[in-house]
């Protein structure tokens, strides 16, 4: 099904760039960092290469009034080009900046890379400011069971991560939402947000460039909108809700 729906034979109705800024307007992620308070502070922990920070500036409208920094494991490529970086593991060497607090914290496909998720999340609301939000966003149970790397390929379809288990970094099983959920609500905050990351037939229009042009993280990107293998959500303090 993967595999006709993206058949790269099709003509795709978007260009290329319309269909990755479309993929990206449409989604969760964009709509968190465009929609933050004038000079609001973010800090993106678990940042991984540091392609966040394009949101400041791409897609339309920029934000240049967000200070943006990021925390990860290694120094990904983008760090440069935040307001200030760290680099750390999850729990030994958490972010620290100084004490900082920020104005939102964002961490997507990191939570089910660490032990003791659940804790990252209580000490995450711990660093936000009264007018703090928080995003997550990780793989659902459904990842669990789709078609393998191994066998998406064979079908033609070439994708970084088929399966939630493809990914050797992954911890056994992702944490379930209302875990999640309801360590927030212990935290005081309330999930004001929440859902699936799809992006329909625009996922579709990314994957037939990306087949065409063996593109592999557009693949990626346009299956797992496809399959819904992520889920998302927005939390703030529960007084201000």
């Amino acid at each position: 099904m993967v595999a006709k729906w993206s058949e790269p034979s099709q003509r795709p109705a978007l260009s290329l760039k319309d269909a990755q800024m479309a993929m990206h307007n449409f989604g969760p992620r964009v709509r968190f960092v465009k929609l933050l308070p004038p000079g609001a502070s973010l800090l993106d922990a678990g940042a991984g290469d540091g392609s966040l920070v394009i949101f400041r500036k791409w897609p339309a409208p920029a934000r240049p009034d967000l200070q943006m920094f990021a925390w990860a494991g290694d120094r990904g490529s983008g760090f440069g080009n935040f307001d200030g970086s760290e680099v750390g593991y999850w729990p030994q060497n958490p972010p620290d900046f100084a004490g900082r607090k920020f104005d939102a914290v964002f961490s997507a496909n990191f939570i089910e890379h660490i032990p003791d998720p659940l804790g990252f999340v209580e000490w995450a609301t711990t660093r936000l400011t009264e007018r703090g939000r928080i995003y997550l966003e990780w793989p659902r149970p459904e990842s669990l069971e789709l078609p393998d790397t191994a066998e998406l390929t064979a079908a033609g379809v070439q994708v970084m991560t088929g399966r939630y288990h493809d990914d050797q970094t992954h911890m056994p099983a992702p944490p379930m939402f209302e875990d999640v959920r309801d360590t927030l609500a212990r935290c005081g905050f309330a999930v004001v947000e929440h859902g699936v990351v799809r992006v329909p037939y625009f996922d579709q229009q990314l994957a037939i460039h990306a087949r065409q042009n063996k593109d592999l993280v557009g693949m990626t990107l346009a299956y797992w909108s496809y399959t819904g293998w992520c889920q998302y959500l927005v939390a703030e303090a529960a007084g201000t809700v």
